[in-house]
């Protein structure tokens, strides 16, 4: 799937702001009718190391409403959590109707770093395959709209960015988190990735394999899919839609 991605996509400055400033409102217009209507989101956000994640989520975020939003970091699991079933808080960090949550890393974690470390076994990654399954399946039936986003980039532009980030004293930090390293484009992760991508692409909530090496390319192309993520889905709950259109 990610060798079908063209990395080679870009757009110029003036071009990408008058594009974005379109968007933004149209997304608005769409976060406010999805809260008068009782409609909740998930935007899911995975992918490589500083392939570009959290900067697009912060220009899709910042005209938004900050009440409709609710935010996740997903990091690994706390201590507390070891006698509970993985998928419990998750369930538990659902937003409310109406409202979007946008989940920086997810239960997709347990596939890519978990299994990438070790730390969660074969048998417990098929586990959790039919885990996941049931559960977009759940929320996609309900009065949910499901977006996934999976950020992918080439080796030659993560090492730029790892070593732009390694020089720069308030960016180096993102080098001290504890899965950065099992993110980087290697034979072994990119197999993880691959089987996860091809496994998990679901009618009802498909990837959208996001090209990462022009930020400005990433980042309309993660605004029309969410627009027109959100526009079908209040269309398939024969909810009014805003007028106009990005």
């Amino acid at each position: 799937m990610l060798e079908a991605v063209d990395l080679s996509r870009s757009l110029r400055p003036r071009r990408y702001k008058r594009r974005r400033d379109e968007l933004r409102r149209r997304l608005l217009d769409l976060q406010r009718a999805c809260w008068n209507q009782d409609v909740g989101s998930l935007l899911v956000f995975e992918g490589w190391a500083f392939s570009g994640r959290g900067k697009v989520i912060d220009r899709l975020t910042r005209r938004l409403e900050p009440r409709g939003l609710v935010l996740h970091h997903v990091r690994a699991p706390r201590s507390g959590e070891d006698g509970l079933p993985w998928m419990w808080r998750f369930w538990n960090s659902l937003p409310r109707f109406g409202q979007m949550g946008i989940y920086y890393g997810s239960w997709y974690r347990r596939l890519l770093v978990g299994r990438s470390t070790g730390r969660v076994s074969e048998a417990a990654a098929e586990r959790s395959f039919e885990d996941i399954e049931s559960f977009e399946t759940m929320l996609a039936a309900d009065r949910y709209v499901v977006a996934k986003f999976f950020f992918h980039l080439d080796l030659h532009e993560q090492s730029a960015r790892m070593a732009a980030a390694e020089a720069d004293p308030l960016e180096e930090w993102k080098l001290d988190t504890d899965e950065w390293d099992r993110r980087v484009l290697d034979p072994h992760n990119l197999r993880l990735a691959e089987e996860m991508l091809s496994r998990t692409s679901f009618p009802a909530t498909p990837w959208h394999l996001v090209a990462g090496n022009d930020r400005r390319w990433a980042t309309i192309e993660v605004f029309e899919r969410t627009i027109a993520a959100l526009e079908a889905g209040l269309s398939r709950l024969g909810c009014e839609l805003p007028e106009g259109a990005p």
